[in-house]
């Protein structure tokens, strides 16, 4: 049976870059210095998929049932899905093990999926409310200055819940509340209540970047009304047929917008939330989050996020400090204002006025103990933030600041100092910091002032960081080669409402993702009825592209040498880039084809598209037609080391793809369209070898201003030869006296296995790609690889899937798995025995491993990664 999987919810000169060598376990060396898999499987659930084109839905459950009923299978009903855009149950299975398979070969179903739980993975810190304002980044500021605050736009969030207790949203639910209604399908989902009360944050935080009323954190369209979906309960961990039951739900309520900030790294767009998240586009505009696996390299997309027409949207970080306000009072009569940054972006727990003592000199080694009711304001010098707060704090100040020159102000973040002391600490300017040295030294007295009163300020983040794409973006493409991320949002540094009232900040894919809802909420406000086709190609035609920025070169590193803004970021990270709120609602030149060109790889190339535009405005527009070549980025290594995929940051390239246009120019009338060809070759010099994925833009730029964009991706490689298994995975017996391995085989350390609990060989295997298939069977010593038809059935030298050990939560998975990302380290699992729990009979065995290779026909043999272990015996198994 399989169970429930538990996944979770980022120049001239070629550059140097991360990739896992592959380096299989060695033979009488310890054998756990690899990764231990880790499928979280919960045994049982799936989502089936009804074909009511010759029997009601009545009539195919009862068949499913039946059918599973005489195969001695309980068969218990979860839930029922009955909407145009899926007919449909999820079920809990138990007493044998039927796989997906299986339950596809029933008469009347169309298909079947495990279902997947999906977890929460951004951060969000407590802290006050701050003046953050990224809308002067993407255009919003200008639209709500005009007045458009997405009134009459309804938003269906999926999410953890909201508290719509928060004053910032509305203070209740209901008519006349922004929040209008809400159910909480977590809790009861065939009956869900109608109180989504938020007991996790997620969603809250979520829904506050959208409808935020608040003056210091403004939402991006606070007119805009929502409705909620609770999906989560109190953990971070839910079930993707409880989130399928709220899309339902939110889609037959007839939405503008529907947006989804959580997912797995399932990255394929045959998943069940993708299919129906795909086929719900036509009538509503779909976002999911990206993903915050950047650190993961190419490849890695999110599951709903890679649902065909789906926006998927990656983050940037905001361009913009929260501080907040003092005043600096000096004996001679001077004052002076402002800003501070807390530790932990949290504003001083202090009110009142209170004493200051300065110096110029290095804080690092001063000494001088405290009077009462004294604020010390210090240069910051040379040593550690850790040890600076520590050293001052420890002389009883009521507050430390330390001032320091602009450009470290704005790259020192003291929400990471490691100090159990005084939490009053935080960071000045210069030029503060030399006022109040200054009027010391003139001989004043100077106090400083702190209330909640004077509010916040924005201070300019000038860190390198600032504005560039996120490094936890998830990278794309697809395994299905399509283009991924779509655009790119403040998400990075951003702050929204908690429960309970508060504020506070997070950082994650999951916030850049409401900032769009928000945003389309705009363009319908001001285009009511507009199609989600047109909404999608407008939004991905106006983002502007983002420089490339390598984050472990230019911050961690410390070494701003190799950045080259010169270079765009590529578009598998990127995607087409930050959107530009006021492009997208107010030009006038409209893109009316595909919003991406999707060149697939070297087998399955589309290299020639037309594109059509229509000139929306008053007066003929004379158009220049270009192209603006991406950065290649090498996505693997090289065939003579084995085709690993690359980690965050892959190499890459300065060249470009070779483009033939038809034109290049266009005139087009006023409320007229024209269109032109475009065929895209693969850059000169790409190797193969190496799968570079090429992309760039083609650019129609009018002379009135206006300026679409539409961008292009392709891989120079043959997917499909680029199989899951590097090598042949190995079966391998670990000695846990000496902790070392042996080949099973070896005579002087051969030993028979019960095949209980983890009396069993360590099967070790490394999935250098994707696939929607891997199983590990136990198979007669005899079996031939040339009688391998999926789906396997039990006989002819067949026992059957094996089932992986116990994890420590007492979780495990039941062969064959579905949707498997690549995993970029040798990964080993014992068995328990097989799926099924039967008894193995006495005798010489081995491991039948299979996956499926990418655009692979379950069907055809050949379209199967095989291989066999050593032969083993099995001996007492009960």
């Amino acid at each position: 049976m399989l169970p429930l999987t538990i996944l979770t919810l980022g120049l001239a000169a070629l550059q140097t870059s991360s990739v896992q060598a592959l380096k299989p376990p060695r033979v009488g060396s310890n054998g756990h210095t690899k990764q231990e898999a880790s499928f979280g499987t919960v045994p049982g659930r799936f989502i089936v998929e009804y074909d009511t084109s010759s029997l009601s839905k009545r009539d195919v459950l009862e068949s499913v049932a039946s059918s599973l009923s005489a195969s001695g299978v309980d068969v218990s009903v979860n839930t029922d899905f009955d909407s145009s855009v899926f007919q449909g149950a999820s079920i809990t299975l138990t007493g044998n093990d039927t796989t997906v398979d299986d339950l596809k070969a029933l008469a009347g179903v169309r298909n079947a999926w495990p279902a997947s739980v999906i977890t929460l993975d951004d951060e969000i810190k407590p802290n006050e409310p701050q003046s953050w304002n990224p809308h002067l980044l993407t255009g919003v500021q200008a639209i709500h200055d005009q007045g458009n605050k997405g009134s009459g736009v309804k938003i269906a969030v999926i999410d953890t819940g909201v508290d719509y207790t928060h004053p910032a949203l509305g203070g209740g639910i209901g008519e006349g509340y922004p929040i209008t209604h809400g159910y909480d399908f977590y809790s009861d989902i065939n009956n869900p209540s109608n109180d989504p009360m938020d007991c996790f944050g997620h969603g809250t935080f979520v829904t506050s970047l959208i409808i935020s009323s608040d003056e210091n954190v403004p939402g991006v369209a606070p007119g805009a009304s929502i409705s909620f979906y609770k999906v989560f309960g109190c953990e971070d961990s839910t079930t993707d047929d409880v989130i399928i039951a709220a899309m339902i739900k939110a889609y037959e309520e007839n939405p503008d917008v529907m947006t989804l900030s959580l997912g797995s790294n399932q990255g394929f767009n045959t998943i069940p939330v993708a299919q129906i998240a795909s086929r719900m586009t036509k009538d509503v505009v779909v976002m999911f989050a990206a993903g915050n696996a950047g650190e993961m390299g190419v490849f890695y997309a999110s599951s709903g996020a890679s649902g065909v027409d789906v926006l998927s949207i990656g983050s940037s970080h905001a361009k913009q400090y929260p501080a907040f306000k003092a005043v600096l009072n000096s004996s001679s009569g001077e004052t002076l204002e402002f800003g501070y940054i807390g530790n932990a972006l949290n504003e001083f727990d202090l009110e009142g006025t209170f004493n200051v003592l300065a110096t110029s000199s290095n804080g690092c080694t001063f000494k001088t103990t405290a009077p009462d009711n004294t604020v010390l304001i210090a240069r910051r010098g040379g040593c550690y933030a850790g040890n600076f707060f520590n050293q001052l704090t420890s002389l009883g100040y009521t507050a430390v600041l330390a001032y320091m020159p602009e450009d470290t102000f704005t790259t020192f973040n003291v929400g990471i100092l490691d100090t159990d002391g005084l939490s009053n600490l935080g960071s000045m300017k210069e030029d503060a910091g030399e006022w109040v040295v200054d009027q010391i030294d003139s001989g004043n007295e100077v106090t400083v002032t702190f209330s909640k009163d004077l509010g916040p300020v924005g201070l300019d983040y000038l860190a390198i960081s600032s504005g560039q794409v996120d490094y936890y973006t998830s990278w794309g493409p697809t395994y299905e080669n399509n283009y991924y991320p779509h655009v790119n949002a403040p998400g990075g540094g951003v702050f929204g409402a908690l429960i309970g009232g508060g504020w506070g900040g997070g950082s994650g894919t999951s916030f850049a993702t409401p900032y769009v809802a928000g945003v389309v909420a705009l363009y319908l406000s001001q285009y009511p009825g507009a199609d989600p086709a047109e909404v999608r190609r407008r939004l991905i035609s106006t983002a502007n592209e983002l420089p490339l920025f390598d984050y472990e070169e230019t911050v961690t590193g410390y070494d701003t040498s190799t950045l080259n803004n010169s270079i765009p970021a590529p578009s598998i990270q990127q995607g087409a880039g930050l959107i530009d709120v006021s492009k997208f609602i107010e030009q006038k030149t409209i893109l009316t084809s595909a919003p991406v060109l999707e060149l697939n790889d070297t087998v399955n190339r589309i290299d020639t598209f037309t594109i059509k535009i229509r000139n929306d405005n008053d007066v003929a527009v004379n158009y220049v037609l270009s192209h603006e070549g991406g950065v290649t980025v090498n996505s693997r290594s090289g065939q003579d080391d084995f085709w690993i995929t690359y980690l965050y940051y892959p190499p890459y390239e300065d060249i470009h793809a070779d483009v033939e246009l038809s034109e290049s120019s266009l005139s087009i009338g006023p409320s007229s369209e024209a269109s032109f060809d475009v065929k895209i070759s693969a850059p000169p010099g790409s190797n193969p070898d190496y799968a570079p994925i090429f992309s760039g833009k083609i650019v129609i730029s009018g002379d009135n201003g206006d300026v679409v964009g539409v961008p292009y991706m392709g891989i120079e490689c043959d997917s499909y030869a680029w199989t899951p298994f590097p090598e042949p995975p190995l079966a391998l017996r670990y000695d846990s006296e000496s902790g070392y391995l042996y080949n099973l085989t070896d005579p002087n350390f051969k030993v028979n296995f019960t095949f209980n609990v983890d009396d069993s060989p360590e099967i070790y295997y490394y999935l250098r790609f994707g696939t929607e298939v891997l199983s590990f069977e136990l198979v007669e010593d005899g079996y031939d690889l040339s009688d391998f038809k999926f789906p396997l059935e039990v006989g002819d030298g067949v026992l059957g899937p094996l089932r992986t050990s116990n994890d420590v939560y007492g979780n495990y998975a039941d062969f064959p798995v579905l949707f498997l990302p690549k995993i970029t380290d040798y990964t080993y699992f014992h068995s328990q025995g097989l799926a099924d729990g039967s008894v193995i009979p006495d005798g010489t065995y081995r491991i039948l491993s299979y996956a499926l290779k990418v655009f692979g026909d379950r069907n055809n043999r050949d379209d199967w990664s095989l291989s066999l272990s050593d032969p083993f015996d099995i001996v007492g198994n009960t």
